[in-house]
């Protein structure tokens, strides 16, 4: 066969392959991209198209969990590669030392390769590197870099009409403004992208539908995130796309849970935790086995005695896994499922040997630990002590609302403020005091009807600081589930905290603006 014919077959193939991969697919991309290698490597005139298509593989095998593989490929490659193909061959590189958690090492690869491509030669290969890059600037909590890659991502796209590209910047942006709490911004990206997604990529609608039930969470719109999250489960498992199944699960049982449907939630939180083991993804499996015990916790029907044991074996097994404020949040679902099986003492011993929250643990941890110090002093008959622990609670949540807005509450935060509240008004009831049932049933509508505000604070440091502590909270997370080390990143939380709680202090309050407002 002539060089021409094989060449003309080879990028016919390169370019199915590319098609596939977009369209998540890796599977297929990688038949196909070898199907165009046979050809490619039957004359060496055809050297170009055969490392394009080794850098095109490389990604196709690293999706599919052969990361070596695609280091190895792509080591072939550069031994074949002309100067010209060297700046795809950095980035595609940096794509998978990425993947691997090697941020620093991929962040320096993006830098040449950017620098090295025009988007007059290689638009494409420029957005897919600036896309790339702003992900890992996003990681890193370079918040401002990240939108400016992107921005950049999306125009050379849009004027070289690569449809499908600005749909992915769009997304990531729309990412970006979950984190800046501009939720209706970030749902009209996701709107936009999922009407682009339908015609160009359905195998990315999966991933969409996850990104877009978080923000709905976070708006409060648990109902509308149940219907992203069921077709979300129903693609992700059709693509076999086994992480943003199990993803998709959890979040649908962080949905469910905070609608009131607790059953529904273990359920799905069950599920998610089977579907993380098949991916030997341990620490997510053992993160979701907490949620399904306080969801089955929240039932009340399951036997609390039970609750408690799971509960005691969870605890240990997180805290060998490196999540130690999980390990104590299991300790404290041990202790009120103690209380609620008729064992107050064993309780107290457990809270008494509990150190109290710490400056940079999650609300979520805080609140879990008034209510449970309440729910024991209540079972002793200590009942000032009970009252102090709920108002202490309801006090933390309301100044977290106050400071970072509801976008930041965590499931169990939201669910332990509905304990409180209801913990509260039952023991103002029994007590028969009308001042105290008033009061705790304001207090209860306050947590009930108080919606979650859906744009970034007025004042624009507090705004910049309050994006920065989400990233750096979920960077945080991230690398407590890939058991990296985290102390590093406290002294960082703990000053952007500080400073948003200065920021609040100068800055009137809602109410204070709209009586203002009035007298004028």
């Amino acid at each position: 066969m002539r060089p021409a014919t094989l060449a003309r077959r080879a990028i016919r193939w390169h370019a199915a392959g590319l098609a596939s991969s977009d369209a998540g697919q890796p599977g297929r991309a990688a038949r196909e991209l070898r199907a165009g290698l046979r050809l490619a490597k039957r004359h060496p005139a055809l050297r170009d198209i055969h490392v394009r298509l080794l850098i095109s593989l490389a990604w196709a095998e690293s999706e599919r969990s052969r990361v070596e593989l695609g280091f190895r490929l792509l080591d072939e490659a550069e031994a074949l590669a002309a100067a010209p193909q060297r700046p795809i061959l950095l980035g595609q590189r940096a794509l998978l030392l990425k993947r691997s958690g090697r941020n620093a090492e991929a962040l320096s690869q993006y830098d040449e390769s950017i620098d090295l491509l025009s988007d007059l030669t290689h638009p494409l290969d420029l957005v897919k590197a600036l896309n790339n890059r702003g992900l890992v600037h996003v990681e890193a909590g370079n918040v401002r870099l990240a939108r400016a890659d992107l921005r950049r991502c999306a125009e050379v796209a849009a004027r070289y009409g690569l449809g499908l590209h600005v749909a992915m910047a769009r997304t990531n942006l729309g990412c970006l403004d979950v984190i800046a709490g501009d939720l209706p911004a970030a749902l009209r990206a996701f709107a936009q992208s999922d009407a682009d997604y339908q015609v160009l990529a359905p195998g990315r609608l999966a991933n969409l539908a996850v990104e877009r039930a978080r923000a709905l969470v976070a708006a409060g719109l648990y109902r509308e995130a149940e219907r992203q999250l069921a077709s979300a489960v129903e693609r992700a498992a059709q693509q076999q796309l086994g992480h943003t199944y199990a993803d998709a699960l959890q979040v649908r049982a962080e949905a469910a849970l905070l609608a009131g449907e607790p059953v529904a939630a273990a359920r799905w939180a069950r599920r998610a935790r089977v579907a993380f083991l098949g991916r030997t993804n341990v620490r997510r499996a053992a993160l979701a086995a907490l949620f399904e015990l306080r969801a089955d916790q929240a039932v009340g029907e399951v036997d609390q005695a039970t609750v408690a044991r799971r509960a005691g074996v969870l605890a240990g097994r997180l805290a060998r896994l490196g999540l130690p404020e999980d390990a104590r949040v299991a300790g404290l679902v041990k202790a009120r499922a103690l209380v609620a099986a008729g064992r107050p003492r064993r309780a107290a011993e457990l809270i008494g040997r509990q150190s109290g929250p710490r400056r940079t643990d999650r609300l979520d941890t805080r609140l879990l630990w008034h209510m449970a110090r309440a729910e024991v002093a209540a079972s002793a008959g200590r009942s000032a002590e009970a009252r102090r622990s709920l108002l202490a609670g309801m006090a933390a949540l309301h100044r977290h609302r106050a400071r970072f807005g509801c976008a930041d509450l965590q499931t169990g935060a939201a669910v332990h403020g509905r304990d409180l509240a209801r913990a509260g008004l039952a023991a103002a009831l029994a007590e028969g005091s009308a001042i105290a049932v008033y009061r705790w049933s304001e207090r209860a509508r306050a947590q009930a009807l108080l919606l979650p505000p859906v744009r970034p604070p007025d004042d624009p440091v507090a705004a910049e600081a309050l994006e920065e502590l989400r990233r750096l909270q979920h960077r945080v997370r991230q690398a407590e589930l890939a058991g990296r080390p985290t102390l590093a990143f406290h002294s960082r939380l703990e000053a952007l905290q500080r400073m948003i709680r200065e920021r609040a202090w100068a800055t009137p309050g809602p109410g204070t603006r709209r009586r203002r407002r009035r007298r004028r």
